[in-house]
């Protein structure tokens, strides 16, 4: 059974006429929710909805509404909060006094929004009750739209307008506001990505790594959406507010043992749309996930092992090309006086992400290619003002050698493999 709950006491009632339909303004559900955030704290006004970007003048209000006195020039009602936010039927300033719709037309009209199962409400959507003559409306921001969930609204003359955890009964309705802009505004392109391990001579994975020894990944990417990536936490709103670095699935990476890695944890935290071109500094329109590498650890059991990852705008997504590296995870004798095993090379390899979308070579048939230098194709960015420190260079000698060792090898082992024809 749906859970119910009582309905608040004070509920707005409008008598403004309903604008007539035009086309809309498209808007973007973050934008929605920035709009109904400046209504926090504003007294409740009958029939009004007006707000300040600084807070000021929240005014007061007393008695019980209708017949309520509301002192100061800024404030809102439940319908003029929803109609500012939605910016129906038309843009309409913060700080201009709007009440074009009342709580009867967002319930029973369809003149810019339309109703939606309750089940499938999400950030910015509406809920909206009227009958026999009382109503209320709010704007949607998260969690169980059955239970209790966040909302901005206009309650009524003693509360105020709240953003708050509360319940809806039965009778409410979700609706949407059409000409909604949800176009992909995270977006991101494979540039590069490398390991301290050596390639594999094998030819069975990228890299080959001894049971239980130390082992880092890099992942270069650059930002080719529309919104800058940072990681705010619990405090993130908007979109590319908390990216991170993800193990689809959420299951934890055999190499690392994580299912995240923050973006804050790079040299670049604020990977900035249309940025400079770089990776080693805030704003850039590139990253390096991480500073310092992504620490892991072989498996003690022999095998090849793959690290995948993608990256996820938390609560929103995941977005952008899927990487992968995979290790030739391989018993080695243990160095004497260490009690740990000993090494098969400490190179600088590089994995190629292959084609289309940005996978790895270890997705595709065939023997995994070692490279040096932008796996992009693109310029090469070891070294100036893009370098990212602590992390191995990608177009040294060692990792050149080792790479070029490895695709002769290859070669090699491809050839007599190969059965001589006439």
């Amino acid at each position: 059974m749906k859970p119910r709950a009582p309905l608040f006491a004070a509920l707005a009632i409008a008598t403004t006429m309903a604008a007539p339909a035009s086309a809309l303004d498209p808007i973007t559900r973050d934008k929605i929710l920035e709009l109904a955030s400046y209504s926090e704290g504003y007294s409740y006004w009958w029939g009004h909805g007006r707000f300040r970007l600084d807070k000021s003048d929240l005014g007061s209000c007393s008695g019980s509404c209708p017949d309520c006195t509301h002192g100061g020039s800024h404030g809102g009602d439940c319908s003029g909060l929803v109609g500012k936010a939605w910016q129906v039927p038309s843009p309409s300033d913060l700080d201009h006094d709007d009440h074009p719709y009342s709580t009867y037309n967002f319930k029973n009209d369809q003149t810019h929004w339309d109703p939606i199962d309750r089940g499938q409400a999400t950030r910015g959507d509406a809920f909206v009750h009227n009958d026999n003559g009382a109503g209320h409306t709010y704007v949607y921001e998260k969690d169980d739209p059955w239970g209790d969930h966040w909302a901005y609204e206009c309650k009524g003359c003693s509360w105020g307008c709240p953003h708050n955890i509360r319940t809806a009964n039965d009778t409410y309705i979700v609706i949407r506001r059409r000409a909604l802009d949800e176009g992909p505004h995270v977006d991101a392109s494979f540039v590069a990505q490398w390991s301290d391990a050596d390639p594999d001579p094998e030819a069975k994975a990228h890299f080959r790594v001894c049971a239980r020894a130390p082992v880092r990944m890099w992942f270069e990417i650059k930002n080719t959406g529309a919104d800058d990536w940072r990681d705010l936490g619990d405090s993130a709103t908007k979109s590319g507010e908390a990216v991170r670095l993800g193990a689809p699935g959420d299951l934890p990476d055999p190499i690392t043992g994580a299912t995240r890695v923050s973006v804050a944890d790079n040299a670049n935290d604020l990977v900035q749309a249309g940025g400079p071109d770089c990776n080693d500094q805030p704003g850039c329109n590139r990253t390096v996930f991480t500073k310092a590498g992504l620490a892991g650890k072989a498996p003690a059991d022999p095998g090849v092992y793959t690290s995948t990852w993608q990256l996820v705008d938390e609560g929103r997504g995941w977005f952008g090309p899927t990487m992968s590296m995979s290790f030739n995870v391989v018993t080695c004798p243990e160095v004497p006086g260490t009690g740990g095993p000993g090494g098969v090379g400490n190179g600088h390899g590089g994995a190629d992400p292959g084609g289309a979308g940005g996978s790895s070579a270890a997705g595709r048939g065939g023997a995994p290619q070692a490279t040096s230098g932008d796996a992009s194709g693109g310029e090469a960015v070891e070294g100036g003002s893009c370098a990212v420190g602590g992390a191995p260079r990608r177009s040294g000698s060692s990792g050149w050698i080792a790479g070029l060792a490895f695709a002769l090898l290859a070669g090699a082992r491809s050839r007599r493999r190969t059965p001589a024809r006439d």
